[in-house]
């Protein structure tokens, strides 16, 4: 989950380390509170969940890929960005 503001860098930066469509690109509100998932700020903010589902375009050209190097450098992103990594993601 990224905050929305961010759409087109998150989007680049899946693209640079993924490189797999269709993406799941799924818009929500999130509130303010406690838990897992909460707005930073005492207001309502647009987030939006992105998800690669698929094979790397990298490994479809029969290129390196490190999976876990390119997921780590993806939650680096969204950590900077004060998005959420989802329990399903790795």
């Amino acid at each position: 989950l990224v905050p929305a503001k961010t759409i087109e860098k998150s989007l680049a930066v899946f693209r640079e380390h993924f490189d797999m469509y269709p993406l799941w690109v799924c818009p929500m509100c999130i509130k303010p509170g406690k838990g897992l998932v909460h707005a930073p700020s005492d207001k309502i903010e647009l987030f939006v969940d992105l998800g690669a589902y698929g094979v790397p375009g990298a490994c479809r050209r029969g290129e390196d890929y490190d999976v876990v190097e390119n997921i780590r450098k993806v939650e680096d992103y969204v950590a900077s960005v004060s998005g959420f990594e989802m329990l399903y993601a790795d």
